[in-house]
């Protein structure tokens, strides 16, 4: 087949064997009927469109990752600009942290402090699916399979004692619990035992016990391991049972992976050593071994990570956007708006009382609304809506307006709303601002002066992008977050944030409405 982008003819290039295509471009697949047949097939409506019998458009958008099978197409690895798979993966890693690493009440406001407890897979299953799959089935990342292979060649063993009753002439070693049992009478005694000579005197007893000791793979940290390969199987048993016999690309391409995850799961779990390994009763979590042993390390944090992954707050819509499109810039909202949440929370300690997650077998939702509230007031609302007749702490004047994130501080000199935008903007300029080039755009300006103008009762709002450029543009005047502190939190502005680091400016600017005190870290890259 044929492969060429629509703007300018280029073929893409081929990576590891695999087509590599960038989501932002229209990519235009020609072969035989059949074929495209097979394209269309596999990759769906949403991204491929038949343009004639020989011929289709592809177009991935936000979209990025690995295409497993796109028919005659084979493989495809799909990256966006300067975003690769690897990026979305940190993001979706980040963000099963973040959310888990919260206080989310069950059912009414949790006290201070909180507990927090494992949850069972069951409760997210299909999320503990992605990341089972991401564990064993991402191309070039072995390192579950290194160390479950590892173990399995040489597993963690203990040694095990034990005693049996044997006629004295077989005893092989006698220990001193076998002479005190001998001194207390337990065995009887004979005159002539082996074959002495009566006259010898000699007083043995016929039966003693001999002290054995053992091998065993019988160990705490093997049962949990057991127990990590049985908990695999079950989810994607479950997963292929919700699955049925549907015939859509996403059922098709999800039916494929259970198969390959199971092949892998039973090759493992046949292993002869399970036969002599009980059933985990308790979580061996004092393990030195478990902790320290490189193969059983990495098996710990598989299943804390298939835990936390569980925990990721997504409704039924958003989870096939995320987990299966890889939409990046969905996955960046809602990362953006837990990771104001967390920064909040590292500022005011963990909130009295949090939104409710409720949870089936395929997702988790997130309702929009009020996500915490702190004892002094604070609150943080997620895509909380505004009209002319209700809001968060506010009413827009004129359209509904829904701002990612919203902060209200009760108190103090940065008393109101403070909203945040989520972005995912990786070029263009802010043309009319001294020229200076920047990583986001001054239509995401233009739409925080809309918030400004449209909510009275908010004080700032800010871009949050994943960018390298931060920017400040107070009322009074002020440019720049060197002087975040010289006056009012009253602007707009465009702050960096990006997965693993480069929080720094989001954290000031949080300081700042919180507590109006200076922050204690340097800042960099200020407009």
């Amino acid at each position: 087949m044929r492969v060429h982008r629509t703007s300018d003819g280029a073929v893409p290039p081929i990576v590891r064997g695999s087509w590599s295509l960038d989501a932002e471009s229209t990519w235009i697949v020609e072969g035989t009927p059949g074929e495209v047949d097979q394209v269309v097939a596999d990759l769906g409506g949403q991204v491929c469109q038949r343009l004639a019998s020989g011929v289709a458009s592809l177009r991935f958008g936000n979209s990025v990752g690995r295409v497993s099978r796109a028919g005659a197409l084979g493989p495809l690895v799909v990256h966006s600009g300067k975003w690769t798979e690897e990026h979305y993966d940190l993001l979706l890693e980040d963000l099963s942290r973040v959310s888990a690493a919260l206080p989310f009440a069950p059912v009414a406001a949790s006290s201070l402090p909180y507990e927090r407890t494992v949850v069972e897979p069951q409760d997210v299953l299909y999320h503990a699916f992605v990341w089972l799959r991401h564990a064993l089935l991402r191309e070039h990342d072995t390192e579950l399979h290194d160390a479950i292979e590892g173990l399995l060649r040489n597993p963690h063993r203990r040694l095990v004692r034990t005693s049996r009753e044997v006629p004295v002439e077989l005893a092989g070693r006698v220990g001193a619990r076998a002479m005190m049992d001998i001194a207390s009478g337990r065995w009887p005694l004979s005159r002539s035992p082996l074959g002495f000579p009566s006259t010898a005197g000699a007083v043995l007893p016929m039966r003693v016990s001999e002290d054995l000791a053992r091998d065993s793979v019988d160990t705490a940290e093997n049962r949990f391991v057991k127990a990590f390969l049985d908990e695999g199987t079950w989810i994607v048993g479950r997963i292929r049972r919700h699955l049925g016999d549907g015939t859509s690309p996403l059922a098709v391409r999800v039916r494929t992976d259970c198969e390959r995850l199971t092949a892998i799961l039973t090759s493992w779990r046949r292993a002869a050593m399970w036969v002599a390994v009980g059933t985990m009763t308790h979580f061996p979590a004092s393990s030195s071994v478990l902790q320290r042993r490189r193969e059983y390390r990495t098996v710990l944090r598989h299943h804390m990570m298939l835990r936390l992954g569980s925990r990721v707050p997504l409704d039924r819509d958003t989870s096939h956007k995320l987990l299966e499109s890889k939409d990046i810039a969905t996955l960046y909202e809602l990362w953006a708006a837990l990771t104001v949440l967390a920064e909040v929370t590292a500022l005011l300690g963990p909130p009295e009382a949090a939104t409710r997650i409720v949870t089936d077998h395929r997702a988790a939702t997130m309702s929009w609304g009020l996500l915490a509230r702190w004892r002094d007031g604070t609150e943080v609302a997620y895509n909380h809506t505004y009209t002319r007749t209700s809001g968060f702490h506010g009413r827009a004047r004129s359209l509904r307006l829904r701002p990612d994130v919203a902060l209200y501080v009760p108190a103090g000199p940065h008393t109101g709303l403070h909203l945040f935008d989520a972005k995912f903007r990786l070029d263009g300029t802010l043309a009319d601002v001294e020229d200076d080039d920047t990583s986001f755009k001054s239509s995401d300006l233009h739409k925080m002066h809309a918030y400004r103008d449209a909510i009275p009762e908010a004080r700032s709002a800010w871009v949050l992008y994943p960018g390298t450029e931060d920017a400040a543009f107070f009322d009074d005047g002020r440019r720049g977050l060197a002087d975040l502190t010289g006056g009012p939190l009253t602007g707009v502005g465009a702050l960096t944030l990006r997965p693993g680091s480069g929080r720094e400016s989001l954290r000031s600017v949080l300081a700042a409405a919180t507590s109006g005190n200076q922050p204690s870290f340097q800042l960099r890259g200020d407009a």
